[in-house]
């Protein structure tokens, strides 16, 4: 759970901005497969499939910063570090039909918390692995915790990759293309740079989620799907989406 003194009484804490509360909440429409999605119902209680989703990456990286974009609509800046796990539910309904529940794990970077994180690894159906563009340590640790992952989850857990700290383009240490094919290589479902920090790329952290709820409402309603369309190379509708995103960062600074 998120200690109330991360979000209030922390003195040293500052939102940067507020996005459109109708961002956080609006039904959008998927290209590919016409799909509708319902974004942050909190007021539902009931739901039809429960997704247990783990956060995983190094210390300082913007795991929390992740969660308070998708739940708040804000950035909180100088957030405490999370100590060994915070949990967050956030709910998506896919064509006015499947109701998805959401529970994020929050997870500490901190080595010394490794024998409790990874019993969140179990039974997790979906990681999404984060680094920061500008520190490469965080990159090359990323092995570690795809490894840690999956020598402890027997679900086969589907993975998602982000370079967070996007707005700090001109201290990058680790380019597009190397998050790009680390995310090849492991069979992610998805590669997306953002910056938590700009409110402007809220619309893109959400839009994560939306591809969660997209491949969870297909595996359901497809018994046959082929797994190959659930890898980085086969998913059209998130290359379409990462290549418009391209397009709006050519015409905006970021």
């Amino acid at each position: 759970m998120i200690e109330e003194n991360n979000i209030e009484d922390n003195e040293n804490q500052r939102e940067i901005g507020e996005v459109d509360e109708n961002i956080l909440s609006k039904s959008i429409e998927l290209d590919d497969q016409k799909l509708t999605v319902e974004r942050n119902l909190k007021d539902i209680t009931k739901y039809d499939k429960s997704l247990k989703i783990v956060l995983l990456g190094e210390s300082m990286v913007g795991k929390s910063s992740i969660v308070h974009r998708i739940c708040e609509g804000k950035f909180i800046e100088h957030l405490s570090p999370t100590i060994s796990i915070e949990y967050f539910n956030y709910t998506t309904r896919v064509n006015k039909d499947l109701i998805i529940r959401m529970q994020i794990w929050d997870t500490a970077g901190q080595e010394k918390f490794d024998s409790i994180v990874k019993q969140y690894y179990q039974s997790s159906d979906f990681g999404i692995y984060i680094y920061a563009i500008d520190d490469l340590q965080s990159f090359d640790k990323l092995k570690d915790w795809v490894y840690k992952a999956k020598d402890n989850n027997s679900n086969d857990m589907k993975g998602i990759l982000l370079g967070n700290k996007s707005d700090l383009e001109s201290n990058r240490k680790v380019s597009s293309y190397e998050g790009e094919n680390f995310a090849k290589e492991n069979k992610f479902v998805l590669f997306r740079e953002i910056s938590c920090k700009n409110d402007n790329d809220s619309e893109k952290i959400l839009e994560v989620f939306d591809e969660i709820s997209r491949i969870t409402y297909l595996r359901g309603r497809t018994s046959n799907l082929d797994s190959e369309s659930m890898n980085y190379e086969a998913s059209n509708s998130m290359r379409a989406l990462n290549k418009k995103m391209n397009k709006d960062k050519k015409k905006k600074c970021c």
